[in-house]
Parts: C-alpha cells; sequence; structure tokens
C-alpha cells in the first residue's frame, strides 16, 4: 500500500499536464513616463501608451484604484463587475498610492484579450479604452511584457497628448493570479 500511494500520485500528476502560468501580456509604444506625472516614484519604470492587454492563461484579475489626481469624477469599469470612481469628495493622496474603502472589482476571465472588457470615463465623458493613446499600463519589463501585476493609468481629456499627457489620472492597479 505505501507504493501504491506515490504511484498514484506520479499518475495523477502526469494526467494534470503542465501548470499555466497565469500572467498577462502587454503590448503598446514604450514612451518615457511623463516628468509630471505625480505618481512616477512608486510605478514601475516602463510605460506603453496605447496599451492592450492578453491574458496568457484563464485567471482571476483583481483590479484595485490606487490613486488619482485630476480632481474629475473618472469612472473604470470592467463589463460584468462594475466600476471604481475617482471620489472628488474622498480623493487619494497627491503623490501617494493609496488603497481606499471598496476600491476592488474581482473576476475570473477566460485567456485572451480584455481589451473589450475595460473602459476609463474621463473628463467631458471621453471613453477610453485599451488601444487608445489616452490609455496607458505602467509595466517592468519590455514592450511585450509578461507581467502578474501592472498599472493601468488614463489621460481623462481621451487624446493622450497636449497639456494633460502625464497618465495620473486615474491609476488601477491589476494583480493577475491563478484560478483557484
Amino acid at each position: 500500500m505505501r507504493r501504491t500511494i506515490p504511484a498514484l500520485a506520479v499518475a495523477i500528476a502526469a494526467l494534470a499536464g503542465p501548470a499555466l502560468s497565469q500572467s498577462a501580456r502587454i503590448t503598446g509604444e514604450p514612451v518615457p513616463v511623463p516628468a509630471g506625472n505625480d505618481f512616477a516614484d512608486s510605478l514601475p519604470p516602463t510605460l506603453l501608451r496605447g496599451a492592450s492587454i492578453t491574458l496568457t492563461a484563464p485567471a482571476r484579475v483583481t483590479f484595485t484604484a490606487i490613486a488619482a489626481e485630476s480632481g474629475n469624477a473618472n469612472r473604470f469599469a470592467v463589463t460584468g463587475l462594475g466600476e471604481l470612481t475617482e471620489d472628488r469628495d474622498f480623493g487619494f493622496a497627491r503623490g501617494a498610492l493609496t488603497l481606499r474603502r471598496n476600491s476592488r472589482l474581482v473576476g475570473i476571465f477566460p485567456e485572451g484579450p480584455v481589451d473589450m472588457l475595460l473602459s476609463f470615463t474621463g473628463a467631458n465623458g471621453a471613453v477610453i479604452r485599451p488601444g487608445s493613446p489616452a490609455f496607458a499600463v505602467f509595466a517592468a519589463g519590455a514592450p511585450e511584457a509578461e507581467v502578474t501585476t501592472f498599472y493601468i493609468a488614463v489621460d481623462d481629456r481621451g487624446d493622450g497628448a497636449g497639456i494633460d499627457s502625464d497618465f495620473d489620472d486615474f491609476v488601477i492597479r491589476v494583480e493577475v493570479d491563478p484560478v483557484r
């Protein structure tokens, strides 16, 4: 019987196959972090403007609102999960990444692109999605990074250029974990 249990464990492990690596593949245009970004010292050094996000395997994804400086009531939405709002009255501490109450959305996502599920609504009602020049990802790594934690940020004017192109208007931390 002692030999059967280890043999059974090896057989089950072989049937299970290789473990999937849950991560997100981030693509976008690498640009320098703008000097005016109030949170640059607390974010990864690589900024990918117009970024796109693809999950490499099914994953549990957590979105957490951590920073904002615009003073607008920007919103971040995940289809099917709800939205996070930059609250003018509550506010965030400028220059510091902070966690606030009720600032988290969690969901299970299949492998593949998630771009169409994510959106920010910024100043003047501009809707900003991944791939837009006003949407950016801060991630450690190259322009095609595979990461488990990264930060999405928005230029709430919606154009990613001009006087408000520092990508610190609303910042969301994204964590990609195995499905349990």
